[in-house]
């Protein structure tokens, strides 16, 4: 899991650093900058964190991993993980 989640990263600062740099933040005032972690849980209680790092740019990049369900109950055996970029 986690290294589906570096290799994100890692691919997305490739990407990043590879092309142009067209956008702007938007105003002048403070940026957020930096890695976070977002906690949620799916629909059947399995815990599934999401990842944010947003640069100094204005760009960001958005990950979570897929994970197997906990629940023993549930109708899915996994939760599917999702990756984003954007302004």
């Amino acid at each position: 899991m986690m290294s589906v989640f570096l290799t994100v990263i890692v691919l997305g600062l490739v990407v990043t650093a590879c092309g142009k740099e067209t956008s702007k933040p938007k105003d002048n005032g403070q940026s957020l900058t930096g890695a976070y972690e977002t906690r949620s849980t799916t629909n059947d209680g399995t815990k599934q964190p999401s990842y944010w790092y947003f640069k100094k740019d204005g760009t960001f990049l958005y990950c979570t991993p897929q994970v197997n369900s906990t629940n023993s109950k549930s109708d899915t055996e996994y939760w599917y993980g999702d990756a984003k970029r954007g302004t």
